[in-house]
C-alpha cells in the first residue's frame, strides 16, 4: 500500500477491482437488497421501529467521504429525496456500483468483500411476505356499523386520498382493510383520472419562436445603438424565454438563428465603436483622439479585440484622411 494512498480510496479500489474480475453468477433482486439495507441500518442502530433514520445515515456517509468528494462523484446528498434515501427504502430500481460501495464502506463494521456481501444478500428471502391476516372476535358484530359509517364518508369526500387524510376516515378505512377487505375493495371511491399533458410539438414551437426572433432582428439590424445582442439578450425579448433557454437543444431553427445573428464580443465592440464615431462625425468632432473614443465606448487596450483595434488603427484614420482631402 502506498503511504500516500487514502485508506478508503484503496478499499474502494479493491472492491472495484473485484467487481471487474467478475466471477459471480447470481445477482440479488431488488427485494433482497431492500432487506439487506434495512438490516444494515438496524445493525448500526439507525432504525426506529420499521423506519430508518435517514439523516443519521447521511451524516455518517458525509463524515466518511466528505461533501466535496461526494459531489465530485455525482453523489450529492443536498436534496431531501436523494439517492441515499432511496437506497434505504424499498428498492424499486437498481443502484450503481459506486453507490453500493460508498454505503458499505461508510456503515459496515468489517471491511466489506464483494463476494461475501453478495453471498449474504443472496441468502435473504427473495419474496415479500404474504398479506397479514387479522382476526377479531367482535368483527362480525360491529361490521355493519363500519360499513354504514364508510357509506356516510363516501358522500362527504370525492377521493380515497382526501377521505384518508381525515382522522375518522383513516380509522374506518383501517378497520375495514383489516377485517372486511373484500367488501372495502368493492366500495372504494372511483379513481380520479389524471389528464396527461399533451405532447409538445417541438417543431411547431421552433417555428413560432424563430419567427419572433426574426421579427426582432428585422427591427434592429440597421441600428448601431443598444446593448450586445447575445443569445441571452435575444431570449429576453421573446415570449417563450424559459422554453428557449432550457430547451434550445430541441429547437434547431433557433440554434441556427443564434449561430448567424447572435453577436460575439468582438462584433459588439466593432458596432459600439462604429456607433460612437458616427455620433462624433455628426457632431463634427471626427478629430477626437482614439483614446477618447475608447473611453466613450467603455473600452481599453487590454479589452479591445482585433476587430475593434482595426477600426481604431485603420478605418478611422483612413476616413479622416479622405475627409481632409475632400475639404481641400
Amino acid at each position: 500500500m502506498s503511504p500516500l494512498g487514502d485508506t478508503r480510496s484503496v478499499l474502494l479500489s479493491s472492491l472495484v477491482a473485484e467487481l471487474l474480475r467478475g466471477g459471480t453468477s447470481r445477482t440479488p433482486n431488488n427485494y433482497q437488497w431492500s432487506r439487506f439495507y434495512w438490516a444494515l441500518a438496524s445493525q448500526q442502530d439507525l432504525c426506529r421501529g420499521k423506519g430508518v433514520l435517514h439523516r443519521e445515515i447521511a451524516s455518517r456517509v458525509r463524515d466518511c467521504w466528505g461533501v466535496e468528494w461526494l459531489e465530485r462523484q455525482g453523489l450529492s446528498l443536498d436534496a431531501d429525496e436523494n439517492w441515499l434515501v432511496s437506497m434505504f427504502r424499498k428498492h424499486r430500481r437498481p443502484f450503481s456500483y459506486l453507490q453500493h460501495f460508498v454505503c458499505w464502506l461508510a456503515l459496515c463494521d468489517d471491511t466489506p468483500v464483494l463476494s461475501r456481501v453478495l453471498a449474504e444478500v443472496s441468502l435473504l428471502s427473495n419474496q415479500p411476505p404474504g398479506k397479514t391476516v387479522y382476526f377479531s372476535s367482535r368483527a362480525e358484530e360491529v361490521r355493519h356499523r363500519y360499513r354504514a359509517r364508510w357509506a356516510e364518508l363516501l358522500n362527504l369526500y370525492d377521493s380515497l386520498h382526501s377521505l384518508r387524510t381525515h382522522r375518522e376516515g383513516a380509522r374506518v378505512y383501517s378497520w375495514l382493510y383489516r377485517f372486511d377487505s373484500h367488501w372495502l375493495a368493492l366500495h372504494k371511491p372511483a379513481k380520479i383520472s389524471v389528464k396527461r399533458q399533451p405532447k409538445v410539438d417541438w417543431e411547431k414551437r421552433d417555428w413560432l419562436i424563430v419567427r419572433e426572433l426574426l421579427t426582432i432582428e428585422r427591427s434592429i439590424w440597421q441600428s448601431l445603438e443598444g446593448p450586445r445582442r447575445s443569445i441571452s439578450w435575444y431570449c429576453k425579448q421573446v415570449a417563450g424565454r424559459r422554453t428557449l433557454e432550457k430547451k434550445l437543444s430541441k429547437l434547431p431553427l433557433c440554434q441556427a438563428f443564434f449561430i448567424r445573428h447572435a453577436e460575439r464580443v468582438d462584433e459588439y465592440q466593432a458596432r459600439r465603436l462604429a456607433c460612437i464615431f458616427t455620433r462624433l462625425v455628426l457632431q463634427k468632432r471626427w478629430l477626437t483622439p482614439n483614446y477618447e473614443i475608447e473611453r466613450i465606448a467603455g473600452l481599453d487596450q487590454r479589452k479591445c479585440r482585433e476587430a475593434g483595434r482595426k477600426i481604431l488603427t485603420e478605418s478611422i484614420p483612413a476616413w479622416r484622411i479622405s475627409q481632409e482631402i475632400s475639404l481641400r
